[in-house]
């Protein structure tokens, strides 16, 4: 079995070098390598160009896309691909030994293969990141994978039309959150055979953070309403709910009168309550309780200041 990678590249001459001698390392496995240009102004292509020279047994497809972001270069060559299972990498990012092969192990009866990962900040410090073996509070959590870590079957992507171009963050949300809406089938693994690093600036995507986290609170209010209430599991919904809260909060300092609506049409009305595990949440439920959510978010934001 084989796959096809889709690699977008913007500005990542510094980058994608070492990005595809991790595919290669892949070996036989990879059919295919789409390396999408989307508007670079550095020497981006002429180090693919170079890099594709230098290694003529991977096949390598330079693409062109010119409305910017990550999504649509994703999308570009996904009428090109022919095989069954695709790869998506980030030009910053690597794939480790075996990555692609340990997965198509166990692709059957999935349509994504949702894995750990291993990320790197840009102090040079690694971490595991891990996965959620509940899918649905995995998709609120936003712990269900990585883009890069995780295996995608094409047939799946094709039925819900690919990535959304219209969203400028929360992509990878939106597109997990469509997969299962269908019906999608995940299965998890914990190989933590990608690394993911972390980029000051220069990425594809890069929205405000009002956008950002619009994008992240209202794509999980929908997907509590439509996917999780109807399942009718208290245990569930309460963590759900404290995901919820916990995306409010830092919402509020971007959107308060959003975050202050989802409060009162979700929260209140379930009699929630925030967790209470230190001293200070301790202090914030009193104050919750007592004053709202509004002036606890405010008091705890003025303790926060030096």
């Amino acid at each position: 079995m084989n796959v096809d990678v889709i690699i977008p590249c913007f500005n990542v001459e510094d980058f994608i070098e070492e990005c595809l001698d991790s595919v290669k390392l892949q070996g036989k496995c990879v059919r295919k390598v789409f390396c999408v240009d989307n508007n670079s102004t550095d020497n981006t292509v002429k180090t693919i160009q170079k890099w594709s020279t230098q290694n003529p047994d991977i096949d390598i497809l330079l693409l062109h896309e010119k409305k910017p972001g990550a999504s649509s270069a994703r999308n570009k060559p996904l009428s090109l691909v022919e095989t069954e299972w695709i790869q998506f990498l980030d030009a910053d990012d690597l794939l480790l030994g075996g990555k692609i092969s340990v997965q198509l192990d166990h692709t059957k009866d999935c349509d994504v293969i949702y894995d750990s990962c291993l990320k790197k900040s840009t102090f040079g410090k690694i971490r595991k990141i891990k996965t959620e073996k509940n899918v649905e509070l995995g998709l609120m959590k936003g712990a269900l994978g990585n883009t890069c870590a995780n295996l995608w079957r094409k047939s799946t992507l094709k039925d819900v039309e690919g990535w959304n171009e219209k969203l400028a963050s929360s992509q990878e949300s939106d597109l997990l959150i469509r997969i299962h809406g269908i019906g999608g089938r995940f299965k998890r693994l914990d190989s933590s055979k990608t690394l993911i690093r972390e980029r000051k600036c220069g990425q594809i995507s890069q929205g405000n953070k009002k956008l950002l986290w619009e994008n992240y609170t209202n794509l999980r209010v929908n997907f509590y309403h439509e996917s999780i209430k109807p399942l009718k599991d208290n245990a569930l919904e309460n963590s759900a709910l404290l995901c919820i809260f916990g995306a409010i909060q830092i919402l509020h300092q971007y959107n308060p009168s959003l975050a202050l609506q989802i409060h009162n049409t979700i929260l209140k009305s379930s009699n929630f309550r925030p967790a209470t595990k230190t001293i200070r949440s301790k202090l914030y439920l009193f104050i919750y309780q007592v004053f709202g959510f509004q002036r606890a978010e405010r008091i705890r934001m003025l303790l926060k200041k030096p």
